[in-house]
């Protein structure tokens, strides 16, 4: 409304320098020139009114979105570290899962280590049965260990008739096995062994034809150790039990030989 005014004094002044030398046409071209300026300025304030709104709006809008921005930010920045903790936490049981599971495999690989070296173990047991000769009949294992008798090797006739009498102590040999297992063990000097031997041949084949023999080598073996009371208690069963053997006059003459010389300690010991 000002600016309204000034505009008309200025127009007013200028009619009044000029009114004597302007003429009526010339006032209705000043009127509308100032109309059009007036015009002009309105619109001018108008697009200035319409800018300035629209500034305000933006700037309005700029705030708004700042504070949502500012707010959505502090959210965002929540949930990352609500997303780090949970990632943390995550971190951890991987950690711990992942022992969990080294701890495992080792003991895996140490129980696979242990059961391949059992498996070992066994495959090469059966490499070397597979690689043993096969097994000997009762023919041989007899024939072998009397080949080894006669031939002085009294371990291995010793080994051989054994083994004759734990694998076939049915067979028609078996008393002949074991009096020859006592023999191997005379020959070699075991006489204690000797007596042991001797003394199952009579305990359990009493009707076999080695049985006085094998009472007679008992009595033997006992004046070796200078047993005296066990090789009399033999030779004494052999001349009672068997008195049809041809071992007998010998048995006999052992008894009165001992009977005299009970108490010499080059003799008897006991």
């Amino acid at each position: 409304m000002m600016r309204q005014v000034a505009i008309w004094a200025l127009v007013a002044a200028a009619l009044s320098g000029c009114f004597a030398f302007t003429s009526k046409r010339a006032g209705d071209q000043l009127r509308r020139d100032v109309d059009a300026i007036e015009q002009r300025l309105e619109t001018k304030e108008s697009e200035l009114q319409n800018k300035i709104a629209q500034l305000e709006r933006v700037l309005s809008q700029a705030t708004e979105l700042l504070q949502r921005n500012s707010a959505d930010l502090g959210a965002d920045v929540q949930a990352m570290r609500e997303q780090l903790a949970a990632m943390n936490g995550t971190v951890q049981e991987a950690q711990r899962i992942a022992s969990e599971l080294r701890t495992q495999i080792q003991q895996l690989q140490a129980s696979y280590e242990a059961r391949l070296a059992a498996f070992d173990s066994r495959l090469t047991a059966l490499e070397e049965k597979a690689n043993q000769p096969p097994p000997k009949s009762a023919a041989d294992t007899y024939s072998d260990a009397k080949r080894a008798l006669a031939a002085g090797d009294f371990q291995k006739a010793s080994v051989g008739f054994s083994t004759f009498v734990r694998k076939w102590p049915g067979h028609e040999l078996a008393d002949d096995a074991m009096y020859y297992w006592g023999e191997a063990h005379f020959r070699a000097g075991n006489f204690e062994k000797a007596i042991a031997i001797y003394q199952k041949v009579f305990d359990e084949y009493k009707q076999s034809e080695w049985a006085d023999d094998a009472l007679f080598r008992a009595g033997t073996s006992a004046e070796k150790l200078r047993w005296c009371t066990d090789a009399l208690a033999y030779y004494a069963v052999l001349a009672r039990n068997y008195p049809k053997s041809s071992l007998k006059r010998k048995a006999a003459d052992r008894l009165r030989f001992l009977k005299r010389n009970r108490k010499n300690r080059k003799v008897c010991q006991s």
